[in-house]
């Protein structure tokens, strides 16, 4: 049973929606060239999210969406994954 829940955790993306409730808007957190960008790491698309939200009026908020690897890749608009980049161990210049 541990298998199958590995399995199901690696092949899941999450997509950041931001909303604004004062104007009725939201988007999905796109790229430069709008991609939607999809993160395989959930603090990395919180960290995203967080960067992105307009601070001067405190009115937007986010909301993380999971979704299984598959399902993104047949949406019928171009997706970005941003994979979680390995931090290096130990705090000594070398």
């Amino acid at each position: 049973m541990k298998n199958m829940r590995k399995n199901f955790n690696s092949d899941v993306v999450y997509i950041v929606r931001i909303v604004n409730p004062h104007i009725n808007e939201d988007y999905l957190l796109k790229n430069a060239i709008s991609e939607v960008v999809a993160f395989k790491d959930r603090d990395d698309a919180i960290a995203a999210a967080r960067l992105r939200i307009r601070k001067r009026f405190f009115v937007e908020y986010f909301e993380i969406y999971q979704y299984p690897l598959w399902m993104v890749k047949e949406w019928r608009m171009p997706i970005q994954i941003r994979y979680r980049v390995p931090k290096e161990k130990g705090g000594g210049n070398a």
